[in-house]
């Protein structure tokens, strides 16, 4: 009976010891792969969001780089390419395609640019960022120049609040020689709430999102490894399953909070904002006011007064690209990033804790040219009506 009870404690013990070197072979497996991380995330919080979002992710990571081969490849596979208007798919198709052609204008490659606006186009005949992109690229051929010029012209005409062809327009009257009018037409842009749409329409969020934890997880057991430590490796999981259940059991992976902002620079020139949050926060999130064209840079976060060390992975863009270190927005309507403070300390006293985050914010206009968001510049009444109120 003895024997018996021994051999099924030990069967379970080799049971528990194989379920826990799977999850970690598992989690070594995916440690280097955001695809399935994403995947894996989506899944234990239960909200799918199609099989096309993590093809998408991938791509969008690319180009954010510079790297636009594997957006294409995605984009000609069949599931890809048999994708219309009004699939489930779609959206994540488009912003695809849109980073695409933005990639491509920014490398000088037009040919390419043609075919991927010309397709976009044929997918939706009335999206007006697909057209500006078309006819841009047309105004950059040997033989099609004029259509190029004529068709960037009509639709500004028809829709001067378009930033794509705002920015196409302007650059191709400056090409043209017609400096002096490519700069009135550049100044008309900046309008008296040139500066008030920059400012107003931020917002500010913060979640417990599973992909970040997960991540936390996963390299705590890499570094484990790394070092032969195989016992506290062994821990790991065991860990993650454990705060994962005490979380759910006390309703924490719901608990979430959302801030409105109008974001003004101090004297110092910079941008700060103090929130309290829940301690066990895994993510923050900053949404920029809608079709914002500026640069974020010199980006600082304190916990509880203590200044923190972000690396640069820690962040992840959605209509947005890092430019040398910096956070650049092209006009997008939707545009916001992450910030992963899982791995950073968090230790202290309470249950919330006092986050602050700073920055500055460079205005860009349609001719490219750059204007710091000073104190000065944000209670200039040419810019702001409301001043420094």
């Amino acid at each position: 009976m003895l024997n018996t009870r021994l051999k099924a404690k030990f069967l379970a013990n080799c049971a528990s010891l194989i379920g826990a070197l799977l999850i970690i072979t598992l989690l070594l497996t995916t440690l280097n792969n955001k695809v399935l991380i994403d995947e894996l995330g989506k899944i234990w919080v239960n909200h799918y969001q199609g099989s096309y979002s993590s093809g998408s992710r991938g791509a969008l990571v690319e180009l954010q780089l510079g790297q636009t081969n594997y957006a294409i490849e995605l984009l000609e596979q069949s599931d890809w390419s048999s994708v219309r208007l009004g699939d489930r798919g779609y959206s994540f198709k488009r912003e695809i395609l849109l980073n695409l052609c933005r990639t491509l204008y920014e490398k000088n490659d037009f040919s390419s640019l043609l075919h991927w606006a010309m397709s976009w186009r044929l997918l939706d005949e009335r999206d007006i960022d697909a057209i500006a992109y078309n006819y841009v690229a047309l105004l950059h051929t040997v033989d099609r120049q004029k259509e190029g010029r004529e068709g960037l012209l009509e639709y500004f005409e028809k829709f001067p609040e378009n930033r794509h062809l705002q920015i196409f327009h302007v650059r191709a009257l400056s090409d043209l020689g017609e400096h002096e009018k490519a700069t009135l037409l550049a100044d008309r842009f900046l309008s008296p709430d040139w500066v008030r749409n920059a400012t107003v329409g931020w917002e500010l969020r913060w979640q417990w999102k599973t992909r970040h934890v997960i991540t936390y997880y996963l390299h705590q057991i890499k570094q484990y490894l790394a070092k032969g430590e195989w016992s506290d490796a062994w821990k790991v999981p065991q860990d993650m399953w454990r705060n994962v259940l005490e979380w759910e059991n006390t309703d924490l992976l719901n608990e979430k909070g959302y801030s409105a902002l109008s974001l003004f620079p101090n004297r110092d020139d910079r941008i700060h904002i103090t929130v309290d949050i829940p301690r066990n926060m895994s993510t923050i999130r900053i949404d920029l006011p809608p079709h914002a064209t500026l640069r974020i840079s010199d980006f600082n976060l304190a916990i509880d007064g203590v200044f923190k060390n972000l690396s640069p992975d820690a962040f992840e863009y959605t209509n947005l690209f890092e430019v040398q270190g910096s956070i650049q927005a092209d006009g997008d309507e939707d545009a916001f990033f992450r910030v992963n403070i899982m791995n950073v300390d968090k230790a202290g006293d309470g249950s919330l804790m006092k986050v602050h985050i700073s920055f500055q914010i460079v205005l860009i206009d349609v001719l490219g040219k750059e204007r710091l968001l000073s104190y000065a510049l944000a209670t200039n009444p040419r810019f702001n009506r409301i001043g420094s109120e």
